[in-house]
């Protein structure tokens, strides 16, 4: 499958659930008596756990972190945990799109996913869910987007290190990336 192609599928993806955790926080019990429109943009813009864009990302990149421990480590996922809400949504990603898909044009996905997700917010306005250019989610949730060449030069020279000083091999070495974000030191390591 053409990266093109998965790109726009994740696009479309997560615009779907994004609509899909509005519905979810729509059917909830709403004691705020707004009508529908106000109420969509309030799961818009929420700077708490109920932000249906973040959670729509979340979830999505946890999707992403298990599909590629099945497709590169051939082992479930029981480490890399982004995502934490009651609510599952139903739709899932179609692994089948991604069989074919090499290691390093999967974290090109990661990559511009994180990236959209940086640089742009929804806006709910006429009755229609529409993506705008906005900073708004780096700025607001503190999220840093980490470049391939920084990330790569760092794990590098970390990895580096640690041989010299400790004299072992890197099949001994136990790495921590505590930030997790998208998992790129992870996966780069």
């Amino acid at each position: 499958m053409k990266l093109p192609y998965l790109k726009q599928y994740l696009k479309g993806h997560f615009t779907d659930l994004v609509k899909t955790y509005l519905n979810y926080f729509l059917e909830q019990k709403n004691d705020l008596n707004w009508d529908r429109d106000t109420l969509i943009t309030h799961f818009l813009i929420r700077k708490d756990g109920q932000n249906s864009v973040v959670l729509a990302h979340q979830f999505l990149i946890q999707e992403l972190i298990d599909l590629g421990f099945e497709l590169f480590l051939k082992e479930p996922n029981t480490i890399l945990k982004v995502y934490d809400f009651d609510f599952q949504p139903l739709k899932s990603i179609d692994k089948k799109l991604f069989t074919e898909c090499s290691k390093s044009d999967f974290f090109r996905l990661f990559d511009a996913l994180q990236h959209d997700f940086l640089n742009q917010n929804f806006e709910y306005k006429n009755g229609q869910l529409k993506t705008v250019n906005s900073k708004i989610h780096g700025k607001e949730f503190g999220a840093v987007y980490t470049e391939k060449n920084i990330t790569k030069e760092i794990v590098e020279t970390t990895i580096s290190n640690w041989q010299s000083i400790n004299n072992q091999s890197i099949d001994n070495i136990k790495l921590l990336d505590f930030g997790t974000g998208t998992g790129r030191f992870y996966w780069t390591a």
